[in-house]
């Protein structure tokens, strides 16, 4: 009888440790579920910002860093950013003046649509 008992608890475990596993081979989509639209935003974005491929960095700590490629040439510039009530406010110095963007994520994330809130403008930013 306690042979079977002990076999039980071996299937028992067996299962529970597939299904953690399972569980944890998606843990990076499911975590992001998680993240707030300021976590989802910290990182680094590439775009085409006007003509010339530009990377942004978006901090923790609400700065932001953009790098211009000019070709034989960079052109780096710093900022601030927020988001608040469902709107980002970016603001760099020399480059972007207070702006406020709607913004959707997509493609798990790794997408980024700025929209100015006039309409005027829409950005789209790849995450790195």
């Amino acid at each position: 009888m306690e042979v079977k008992t002990i076999e039980k608890r071996i299937v028992i475990l067996a299962i529970l440790v597939l299904f953690i596993s399972i569980g944890l081979s998606g843990c990076d989509q499911i975590s992001n579920l998680f993240l707030s639209d300021e976590g989802r935003m910290v990182g680094t974005w590439n775009t085409d910002w006007g003509i010339f491929p530009t990377m942004f960095t978006f901090a923790s700590n609400g700065t932001v860093k953009s790098i211009i490629d000019l070709g034989e040439s960079q052109y780096t510039s710093e900022g601030t950013w927020e988001i608040s009530e469902g709107t980002l406010t970016l603001e760099i110095v020399d480059l972007i003046p207070l702006t406020r963007y709607s913004y959707q994520f997509s493609d798990n994330d790794k997408t980024l649509t700025l929209t100015t809130l006039s309409g005027n403008a829409s950005y789209i930013l790849e995450k790195q």
